[in-house]
């Protein structure tokens, strides 16, 4: 588990984001002015999984 984290590898290689994109998402929407779905257009996934990562759903 910890080679992976080092690698910045998911623990699902199916993954669409990584470890830092995803603290990067969880930043950038706590700042605010920015939406679930702009978060999600810019990395490629649906808006769905935007608010999964900023509700901690997923990505713990």
């Amino acid at each position: 588990m910890a080679d992976k984290q080092a690698k910045g590898r998911a623990a699902t290689p199916a993954a669409k984001l990584n470890a830092q994109e995803v603290q990067e998402i969880r930043i950038r929407y706590a700042a605010g002015g920015v939406s679930y779905g702009t978060l999600a257009a810019q990395y490629g996934v649906s808006r769905h999984n935007v608010a999964m990562v900023i509700r901690r759903r997923i990505w713990r």
